[in-house]
């Protein structure tokens, strides 16, 4: 197949994590996964081996399937050719979601509990596409390397956006 999905931009995000990751694991079974960001620059933190390209390139060229999760870049995912186009539902209760439930997309949500609301508020068929994590990069450490450490190396836990109440910070 033929995917292209939309992002505002490739900077270190878990939502964007899940582009580039799912992305390469289309690629490793042999699709195609274009990204387009407002520049088409691939990300420098994480390699992605799918294609970028700019928003500038929509138009030129179809899919076979279109996702965007992001209702910002709603206006870019329009100009998106493909057979079937999707909205990833990852966040509830968004001022845009009537507006998105109603553009005739089909959709995906990544917990039961954002499709059962979604089927329930607009009418809408919801498939449920729940995130995930890769058990090869992220795992326990070792008990060894869980001691306290001495000398010059620490490390940081950094949790972005604490205002979203849903995230489950506190």
């Amino acid at each position: 197949m033929n995917i292209a999905a939309l992002l505002p931009h490739v900077e270190v995000f878990g939502g964007v994590r899940r582009y580039i990751e799912i992305g390469n694991a289309l690629v490793r079974r042999g699709h195609r996964f274009t990204l387009f960001t407002p520049e088409g620059v691939p990300p420098s933190w994480l390699v992605f081996t799918g294609t970028m390209r700019p928003f500038s390139d929509l138009g030129r060229g179809s899919f076979d399937v279109g996702l965007c999760s992001e209702y910002s870049i709603l206006e870019a995912y329009e100009g998106l050719e493909a057979r079937q186009k999707f909205f990833y539902f990852v966040m509830e209760g968004h001022k845009r979601e009537r507006e998105v439930a109603r553009l005739g997309l089909r959709f995906l949500g990544n917990s039961e509990g954002i499709c059962r609301r979604m089927e329930t508020r607009y009418r809408i068929t919801c498939h449920r596409a729940p995130g995930g994590i890769d058990p090869a990069i992220f795992h326990p450490l070792p008990p060894a390397e869980r001691e306290p450490r001495t000398g010059d190396e620490f490390r940081v836990l950094a949790y972005g956006r604490i205002y979203k109440r849903r995230k489950g910070v506190d």
